[in-house]
This record gives C-alpha cells, sequence and structure tokens, in this order.
C-alpha cells in the first residue's frame, strides 16, 4: 500500500516555524540579560514632546521653508550607562513578555503544520495550542508594553531629571531648562490594545480547532459503530 506523499511547503513550514520558536527563544533570553547586566543597555528612551529651541543670535541662511510650530520628538533611541537596577529589571521582563509572544506563535505554527502532515488536523493539542498562544499573545502583548513603559519612564526620569542648574550667556533670556535647549522626563505611559483583537481572533480559530475535533471524534465513533455492526450483522450470517 502507498503511503500518500506529505506537501514539501508544509515541512518547510514546519522547520522555519520550530527554527523560529528555537531562534526566539534565545534572543529573548539574550536581550533580557543584556538589559540586567550589560553595562551599556540599547533602549527607545521616552522624553516629553521636544522640539530644539535656537538661540536668538542664531540665524539660518536660507531658512526652511516650512518650521515647526508645535509639537516634536517623543522618544530617543539610545545606548546608556548606569541606569539603575530598577529600570534593567523592567527593562528585561518587557524582553521577556515580548519575546514569548513570538516563540508562542512559532510554537503554534510548528504544532499545526505537524498534525497536518499526520493527517490528523483536529487532534484535541490544536485547540489547546491556540489558546494557549491567545492568552500568551494576549497577556504578552499588553503586559510587555506596561513594563516596558514603565521601564521607559524611570530611565527618562534617571537621565533627564535636574534639580539645577547655571549658564553664563549672554544670549539666554528664559529661566527655564527648554532654554538651554535640554529635554524633559516623559510622564505616562502610552498602551495600544491589538494584542487583546489578536487573542480574541486566535480564541476563535481555537473554537473553530474544538469543533473539528468534535466532528472527527463523531465520525469516529460512527465508524466503529458501523464496524461493529457489520461484525454483528455477519456474525448473524
Amino acid at each position: 500500500m502507498l503511503t500518500p506523499r506529505k506537501p514539501v511547503l508544509l515541512r518547510v513550514i514546519y522547520w522555519v516555524a520550530a527554527i523560529e520558536a528555537v531562534i526566539g527563544t534565545v534572543f529573548t533570553l539574550l536581550s533580557a540579560g543584556v538589559d540586567l547586566f550589560a553595562k551599556t543597555v540599547v533602549t527607545a528612551m521616552p522624553v516629553q514632546s521636544f522640539w530644539p529651541d535656537l538661540k536668538p543670535s542664531v540665524r539660518l541662511d536660507p531658512a526652511p521653508l516650512a518650521r515647526v510650530t508645535s509639537g516634536g520628538f517623543d522618544v530617543a533611541n539610545v545606548s546608556l550607562t548606569g541606569i539603575g537596577l530598577d529600570a534593567r529589571i523592567w527593562l528585561a521582563a518587557a524582553e521577556l513578555f515580548q519575546g514569548a509572544m513570538v516563540v508562542a506563535i512559532g510554537v503554534a505554527v510548528a504544532v499545526l503544520a505537524s498534525r497536518l502532515l499526520r493527517g490528523d488536523p483536529f487532534g484535541r493539542i490544536l485547540s489547546k495550542t491556540a489558546f494557549g498562544t491567545a492568552t500568551v499573545i494576549g497577556l504578552g502583548g499588553i503586559l510587555g508594553q506596561v513594563f516596558s513603559g514603565i521601564g521607559g519612564l524611570l530611565v527618562s526620569a534617571q537621565v533627564l531629571r535636574v534639580t539645577g542648574w547655571s549658564i553664563d550667556d549672554k544670549d539666554l533670556v528664559r529661566d527655564n531648562l527648554d532654554a538651554i535647549g535640554w529635554p524633559l522626563p516623559a510622564q505616562g505611559l502610552s498602551i495600544e490594545f491589538w494584542p487583546i483583537g489578536a487573542a480574541l481572533a486566535i480564541v476563535a480559530i481555537g473554537i473553530a480547532f474544538r469543533y473539528g475535533e468534535t466532528l472527527q471524534a463523531d465520525a469516529a465513533r460512527l465508524r466503529q459503530q458501523k464496524l461493529a455492526l457489520q461484525r454483528d450483522t455477519e456474525g448473524l450470517i
């Protein structure tokens, strides 16, 4: 009896997803370790909306046609030294949550491809994997943002908070930090709720898998009943 050939694309998807999950795990742990123990930490540091203000004596020739009237930079990609352990812990935890989402997706795709290769696409493990992946994405996506935001606020305060300053410059007319081009620490978190929507979509897929599992179990039970009935009928003849 010939066994049906397994689609090459499914094998490729399985191995790519499995490798992605392994690499994602390694890089997540490495990134968290760097945030905790490395001398220099690379991060996106939030700041209050900031735009540099030129001194009155500065003249641009020719001046740009467009100019900024409000708003400015609100994040800076920086390499930092000397940040506190509290900020490092929050940033490392954020790396773990965010990396967990990548790993969970890789595992889910690998499990799905594996079941399809076995010819059993509606095994109970698929719905469980879908529900688990939805949980990781929902919680990991939200908590990753919260932890990253708190870590960013701590970093911003440690780098930018100034309690006193002095300057000797005849062109300086305002007595505040904006006048010397110093940005202020960020003050609030910004949370996006797309992980909740993504988690709900995956839950819906998990429910569809669970329904398929039920249908497959019912079909198998009917086949067994049919075979049993055939055996009983043959025994009467």
